[in-house]
């Protein structure tokens, strides 16, 4: 899946990378905030996507890698992503806790 591929790519790059690897990265950057994807029906789906939401973030940190309004949507992205936190056989609960992990250092 493509998101595997962003999803690695981005868990790979350290905070604050060169401009050139941001530059590098708008793409995907741009893809990810598409309506398409952030209202997708599929609850792995989107987790999968507020995964690589939160590496942009952690990324670009201090920076904000979006808007105000985006930067909501995605917030509220990464809070749906806990709703089935005891659903421990699913896909996406390792990158639920991981998501979970994160926001709590924060």
């Amino acid at each position: 899946m493509l998101l595997d591929k962003v999803e690695n790519l981005l868990s790979r790059m350290d905070q604050s990378p060169s401009t050139s690897m941001l530059i590098d990265v708008q793409p995907a950057m741009k893809a990810l905030i598409a309506n398409d994807l952030l209202e997708h029906l599929d609850m792995d789906m989107k987790v999968y996507i507020a995964f690589c939401l939160r590496e942009i973030t952690r990324i670009t940190t201090p920076n904000a890698p979006y808007d105000d309004n985006i930067m909501k949507e995605i917030f509220r992205l990464i809070v749906r992503a806990f709703k089935n936190l005891d659903e421990i056989s699913s896909c996406s609960f390792s990158k639920r806790v991981s998501i979970l992990e994160t926001v709590a250092k924060v």
